[in-house]
């Protein structure tokens, strides 16, 4: 781990296109990155690294990355606006110059919200990506967020791919899903599809857990109760989650509270049909 930190730290250090002061924050996030996940190979961050720019210029978002030339370009105005919190914000950015996943846009700027989130948390007025993010973390509980995490940081989704259809969930299923993740701010239903999508998912684990032993019976209730507190069933929890963003025009949620009370009683009617 100490000598991944080392090479980072040099790549930075040698980069003539940044100020002492940043080299040293860049730093701060980039030991904290290894020290989170030591397992990594980080090569590519080495790269990035080495060369990265950073701008400030007028955009239509807070920043945007450019891979082939490697800038980080950031809107400070809408950034201080807003009150975003810079650091999260070019963590965000750095996670993604340095990944090699290629997948949809919508899908990877959740899977690096929650890479991020987990090394430092989001202190902006306005979060980054919440919708992403947390449609990830309800996803993360169809299979283990480890492999969710390998595969953004191993360059490819062939480890969530396999995950899902180790459990019966094929992989059109995934790319279905996926898809829907880069309409969220135009479908005013994605984010409800997206859930409901999920959740039948989530029974196709369960029951996979329940035929390989991997749970009990008795603890299926326990995992939806779970389950359940993860979904956004109504529009208010989300503005209630993020209160400066607005949520007005989602709709849907209707179709969650429904598709779950049916998976749980499917659950359970096969449940009751096993035992007897």
């Amino acid at each position: 781990m100490e000598e991944k930190i080392d090479k980072l730290r040099n790549c930075i250090k040698n980069n003539p296109n940044l100020t002492d002061v940043f080299k040293v924050n860049l730093g701060t996030l980039t030991d904290t990155l290894v020290t989170v996940f030591p397992e990594y190979d980080y090569s590519d961050f080495e790269r990035v690294l080495s060369t990265l720019r950073v701008s400030s210029e007028s955009l239509d978002t807070y920043s945007s990355i450019d891979k082939e030339s490697n800038i980080i370009k950031i809107d400070t105005e809408k950034v201080f606006e807003d009150r975003i919190d810079m650091q999260h914000l070019f963590l965000n950015d750095l996670l993604e110059l340095g990944s090699k996943i290629n997948t949809n846009e919508g899908f990877k700027r959740g899977i690096t919200e929650a890479i991020s989130s987990t090394m430092n948390n989001d202190e902006s007025m306005k979060k980054l990506n919440p919708m992403e993010y947390t449609l990830i973390s309800i996803f993360s509980k169809i299979i283990d967020p480890k492999v969710i995490i390998d595969s953004y940081m191993n360059a490819g989704l062939t480890d969530i791919i396999f995950a899902l259809e180790t459990v019966g969930i094929t992989k059109e299923e995934f790319d279905s899903l996926v898809g829907k993740f880069d309409t969220l701010k135009q479908d005013s239903n994605s984010f409800a599809d997206i859930e409901v999508q999920m959740i039948d998912m989530y029974g196709k684990s369960m029951k996979h857990n329940l035929d390989t032993g991997s749970i009990t019976f008795d603890d299926l209730n326990d995992r939806y109760d779970i389950f359940r507190d993860m979904l956004i069933t109504k529009r208010s929890e989300l503005e209630s989650m993020y209160p400066y963003h607005d949520f007005s025009l989602l709709k849907g949620f209707e179709k969650v509270n429904d598709k779950l009370d049916k998976a749980i009683i499917n659950s359970e009617v096969e449940i009751s049909s096993m035992t007897k």
